[in-house]
């Protein structure tokens, strides 16, 4: 979603010429799209959620299990970064259903609807400790 696309950015920005794959990439709506210098062989798909809120949509991991991927999972890596629920939803799916290894994903969450920072990093704390 939005809070992800700095990184995102860059990330794709930074990509060998010869690289290939699709970013998903939630935002409200067409005016919100960025030009991001991509690979060419990268596909960007810009999903709208329109007038729902940020993070109350299965918009991302409804895409991503409609995304076709190649039959070696060797090459393929993947980068989460999103709302809480989505970000489990889409890592949970790449690990139970697709396969991909820990070694091959970085997923997180970079807010979780419902709490404010002070909570997360409260709730971070309480499962360290625990």
């Amino acid at each position: 979603d939005e809070t992800g696309l700095p990184g995102i950015a860059r990330i794709l920005e930074d990509l060998p010429t010869e690289a290939g794959g699709v970013a998903l990439i939630e935002i409200a709506d067409a005016a919100e799209e960025q030009v991001i210098a991509a690979p060419p062989e990268l596909q960007i798909r810009w999903l709208h959620r329109g007038a729902a809120a940020p993070g109350t949509t299965s918009l991302l991991v409804d895409t991503l299990r409609q995304v076709a991927l190649p039959a070696d999972r060797g090459d393929v890596f993947a980068w989460i970064g999103a709302e809480y629920s989505a970000f489990r939803a889409m890592r949970g799916f790449l690990k139970a259903e697709v396969g991909i290894s820990a070694d091959r994903m970085i997923a997180f969450s970079h807010w979780r609807r419902g709490m404010s920072e002070a909570d997360i990093v409260a709730a971070g704390i309480a499962s360290v400790s625990a």
